[in-house]
């Protein structure tokens, strides 16, 4: 199946994104937000986000919870994004300083990973448990384990239950299975591994044997997998991916190779191909499993922020939109 459509609507995007910013802040940036309003079938309008980024800088009382990252184009680039698709702004905004005041009490340090968190945490319940697995994730990797894991931990807390000493040590078993089965050690693999215990908590190496069969079969076909595949190749196992998927999951990535939409950032076409697929794939499930359905709304939207990182960085993931935080 040929996806023009979702093409030619990722290269007008891209064309608007790019013509308004002149490609800055950087190559990876102007596709990831072309495909980010692309998914949602929005189209980009840059007057539209530069009075967002305006507002997020200025000095009214109401976007202080982002003033001490003002300097950070990339982090308001994203934000501004986000607050735009998601809609009643101002609404949004106060409930997210207060969500970024509970993260505060509960231990988590100031930082750009902590405010991004603020979008998903629900309640300061939620955030307690949310610290004791990032505390729990730090016993087993204490070198990986940093500020960029924070919005993982809310993401796998959302269900109250008290497996936050399983899932962490469910997550290192994958993480141990995985090297064996020949992937690389790092950033991506603690990310790809958070994503493996996201809807179960129990270890299940059949599921790592599986990750490590798709990553073959798409390496049979020509693809290229890098580091920063690794979560990707999560999503795919976790949908139960037939190689019908994996088959037209390659065709889309080979057309998006020679799209101007992946200019100078040719590995997001693997990204944009098992993002735009599997969230098709997952529509058409909504009716089957409308809970499981939920969280991967939640996964997908806290994708847009997380998993257009590049994990090829010598000195591991330092790079949260393309720019160093200093963490």
């Amino acid at each position: 199946m040929l996806h023009t459509q979702f093409i030619q609507k990722l290269e007008k995007n891209y064309d608007n994104v790019f013509n308004y910013t002149g490609g800055n802040p950087s190559s990876r940036m102007v596709t990831s937000l072309a495909a980010q309003y692309t998914y949602v079938n929005r189209t980009y309008s840059g007057l539209e986000h530069q009075a967002m980024m305006d507002r997020i800088k200025s000095n009214e009382s109401m976007f202080s919870v982002f003033h001490a990252y003002s300097g950070n184009s990339n982090l308001l680039y994203k934000m501004a994004a986000h607050l735009l698709l998601r809609g009643n702004v101002e609404e949004y905004v106060i409930e997210l300083k207060k969500k970024d005041a509970i993260l505060a009490e509960c231990g988590f340090r100031p930082s750009p990973y902590r405010l991004v968190s603020a979008f998903f945490v629900k309640d300061t319940a939620h955030g307690v448990r949310a610290k004791k697995l990032y505390d729990e994730m730090n016993k087993f990797h204490p070198i990986l384990t940093r500020k960029s894991d924070f919005p993982f931990a809310i993401l796998l807390t959302a269900n109250n239950d008290d497996s936050i000493t399983l899932r962490a040590e469910t997550m290192n078993r994958y993480f141990r299975k995985l090297c064996e089965l020949g992937f690389s050690s790092g950033d991506a693999l603690q990310t790809l591994t958070q994503i493996l215990a996201l809807f179960n908590v129990h270890y299940n190496e059949e599921l790592a044997y599986y990750v490590a069969q798709l990553k073959t079969e798409l390496e049979n076909r020509g693809v290229h997998v890098k580091r920063v595949h690794y979560p990707y190749i999560g999503m795919l196992a976790l949908t139960a991916t037939k190689l019908q998927l994996i088959e037209e999951i390659v065709k889309l990535e080979k057309q998006l190779q020679h799209s101007k939409a992946t200019r100078g950032v040719r590995e997001l076409a693997l990204v944009l191909a098992i993002q735009y697929l599997v969230r098709d794939y997952q529509d058409a499930q909504h009716a089957v499993n409308s809970t499981t359905f939920t969280s991967w709304l939640e996964l997908f939207q806290f994708s847009e922020f997380f998993l257009y990182i590049s994990f090829d960085i010598a000195n591991g993931l330092t790079d949260l939109f393309d720019i160093d935080l200093n963490f």
